[in-house]
């Protein structure tokens, strides 16, 4: 049974993306010598607004337009088209990771379960790089470094979805703010499970308010921010890559079993008669009920308060089949676990590489919240072509 925790942002966070227009041409770039084709899947599964990212080799692909020297990148333009070769987005908003040697764009709007969706990315060689305008692309993700927060330096993402604070020594998001200002986590250096014990991920040493970590910004840019993470003992490593509307954690190395906790405030305070949970499976329970067990595949769980449409989705993606678990802790924070024993405190999880996804949805059905989390965890399908040099150049 594949575990699949997912938070993803709803069909809000779909809204036009900025940058998502329209155009015409054959040839639209005209600055820009070569291109390739690049085609996406949706594998069966309807997208919302989702980010991909896609591995490409520069060097190769210049060397098969005929063009020597190295990537100009403000070359770089991706338009998309359709099914006749006509462009029907001339500014699709992308963003290269030179270090990862990926690109990453966004799927603008909505993708049918079955419609695929073809892009041409133009590029060219520094030859003639003076005078060439870069692409505009929109900032969707904006960071903020060494920002003092709850008495320890932090990273602020702030994205159209919500707020983030990373504690740097603590690996740990200590608030999560939704786009009224609601904080979701509510942590700050005191008073136990009213302050001290809350967070995410909570896995060992990647706690909010803890000392035990180095955490640096390895990637920045207009759809995505890539913090990393590592214990002072070497032990554990994460990176947490934070798109427009979700953040998706990789935990890379592991000393031991673990699990991911979400400890915190739905809706910005516990409110015991209004609170409740929702699985995958679509059952839904009030706070106020402990519980444990394998949730079911998919693995993810969202939480929301009565009074709002909003919720915070969790989503883990691989199979463990070990036990996950619920409880509120004195009428002040929710604990919930995945790879948790009830009540406490033994651990499952010993799978690394591994991945958990988090994320707010704009609209608390439960049709509406599956439907985000498969866009936001299933994979896509993505081909990349042979470069096609312009002709007469």
């Amino acid at each position: 049974m594949k575990k699949i925790f997912f938070i993803m942002i709803t069909v809000l966070a779909i809204l036009s993306f900025p940058g998502c227009n329209g155009g015409s041409a054959r040839w639209r770039v005209p600055g820009s010598r070569a291109r390739a084709r690049i085609t996406v899947d949706p594998q069966g599964f309807p997208r919302l607004a989702r980010p991909v990212e896609v591995p490409l080799d520069f060097a190769s692909l210049l060397a098969q337009a005929g063009l020597a020297g190295s990537l100009d990148e403000n070359s770089l333009h991706l338009v998309e088209i359709d099914s006749q070769g006509t462009v029907i987005d001339d500014r699709v908003p992308f963003q290269l990771d030179r270090a990862a040697g990926t690109l990453v764009f966004i799927l603008c709007d909505s993708t049918g379960a079955g419609q695929g969706r073809a892009y041409d990315l133009y590029f060219d060689n520094d030859e003639k790089a003076r005078g060439r305008e870069p692409a505009r692309v929109d900032t969707l993700v904006r960071v903020e470094d060494d920002i003092p927060h709850e008495e320890q330096l932090s990273i602020r993402i702030t994205t159209p979805a919500g707020t983030y604070y990373y504690q740097k020594a603590g690996a740990g998001f200590a608030s999560l703010e939704d786009r009224d200002g609601a904080d979701w986590i509510g942590y700050r250096p005191c008073c136990e499970s009213a302050g001290q014990y809350r967070g995410i991920p909570n896995m060992w040493k990647f706690h909010p308010g803890l000392d035990s970590c180095t955490s640096a910004l390895e990637s920045r840019g207009p759809l995505r921010a890539r913090i990393r993470s590592a214990s002072r003992d070497g032990e554990w490593e994460c990176t947490w890559d934070i798109y427009p509307a979700y953040a998706v954690m990789s935990l890379l190395r592991a000393n031991g079993t673990y699990w991911f906790l979400y400890e915190g405030i739905p809706g910005g305070s516990l409110e015991v008669d209004r609170d409740y949970n929702l699985l995958s499976s679509g059952l839904r329970r009030s706070v106020a009920e402990d519980w444990h067990g394998d949730i079911p595949a998919p693995e993810w769980v969202c939480f929301g308060d009565d009074s709002l449409q909003r919720v915070l989705y969790l989503a883990h993606h691989e199979d463990d089949q070990h036990s996950d678990q619920f409880w509120q802790m004195r009428q002040e924070m929710v604990v919930f676990g995945f790879g948790r024993q009830y009540r406490c405190c033994d651990t499952y999880m010993d799978l690394v590489p591994a991945h958990f996804t988090v994320g707010f949805a704009e609209d608390s059905s439960f049709a509406q919240v599956e439907r985000q989390v498969a866009s936001a965890f299933r994979p896509v399908g993505i081909s990349v072509g042979a470069p096609e040099r312009k002709p007469g150049v």
